[in-house]
């Protein structure tokens, strides 16, 4: 009988394995690498990767130069800054990761990590910066998002940021955290979604998505009333996942804070 399970078991992975036999371990990456300025400050966003595997991985772009500037190739072991891997960007946001699979250079799901900072050179050239998160695929939902505790003062500015895996509109609400008041309402467009088949599939090309669908708001410095902090709740329209997070910027320190949604997973009493 256990000889059964077991052969059944290993039936089902090459099942599942060969009606996926090549994807991609995939993150958000959320701002694009590079040095932009901005209320007095130069803010400079650098994306790490990391491969601690014993094998060089191969992660995916679209270089600006074929041939010339190719595709980063991340030796075993080594921590990395890498640039924007995409040449054609059409907005913030892009989806990426080393290939897996039925493919040269496998990537195990533990290989790879990333991290994205962003610094301020000129107000905070010591500082060792702020981290972005860098959201999987499955942190996307049809739901409502809840933003906790979103600072509001004149010296300061908030950004939202959304991204989608579809093209859509998203409701937002900023609510009073000690009035309990809706303060301010709006709709956010998001657009821009991007999609192509993987390359150099071994068998059919699967549609995935490069660029996520992409929408931002300047939030007021403030409100009606005595509010001091917000709650921004966003709900996304019919059949549109997203994920969002607001930026906060402090025009006197430049000290950025992020706001991002909480995850959750479900975790059985029996596991504990």
């Amino acid at each position: 009988m256990r000889t059964r399970i077991v052969a059944v078991i290993a039936l089902a992975f090459a099942a599942s394995a060969f009606a996926n036999p090549y994807g991609r371990l995939t993150v958000l990456v959320p701002i694009n690498p590079g040095t932009v300025a901005g209320g007095g400050a130069l803010w400079t966003t650098t994306l790490w990767a990391t491969n601690t595997g014993d094998s060089p991985v191969q992660l995916d772009c679209t270089s600006a130069n074929p041939g010339i500037d190719p595709c980063p190739l991340l030796e075993p072991h080594t921590t990395t800054a890498i640039a924007t891997p995409y040449a054609n960007l059409n907005h913030q946001g892009f989806f990426e990761g080393p290939f897996t699979g039925l493919v040269a250079n496998l990537a195990s799901p533990d290989q790879v990590s990333f991290s994205l900072r962003v610094t301020d050179s000129i107000t905070a050239p010591s500082s060792a910066g702020v981290e972005i998160p860098l959201p999987r695929p499955s942190a996307f939902h049809n739901a409502r998002i809840a933003l906790a505790q979103v600072p509001v003062s004149s010296h300061t500015r908030s950004r939202l940021r959304l991204y989608g895996f579809a093209n859509g509109t998203a409701t937002v609400r900023v609510i009073g955290i000690q009035s309990k008041q809706e303060l301010f309402s709006t709709t956010v467009a998001l657009s821009g979604l991007d999609t192509q088949p993987l390359p150099i599939n071994p068998l059919a090309p699967i549609p995935a998505i490069r660029f996520p669908s992409y929408g931002e708001l300047g939030l007021p410095d403030s409100y009606a009333g005595s509010d001091d902090a917000v709650r921004i709740e966003i709900t996304p329209g019919a059949g549109l996942k997203m994920w969002g997070f607001v930026s906060v910027s402090d025009n006197v320190s430049q000290q950025v804070t992020i706001v991002s949604p909480p995850e959750f997973e479900y975790l059985g009493i029996s596991a504990l």
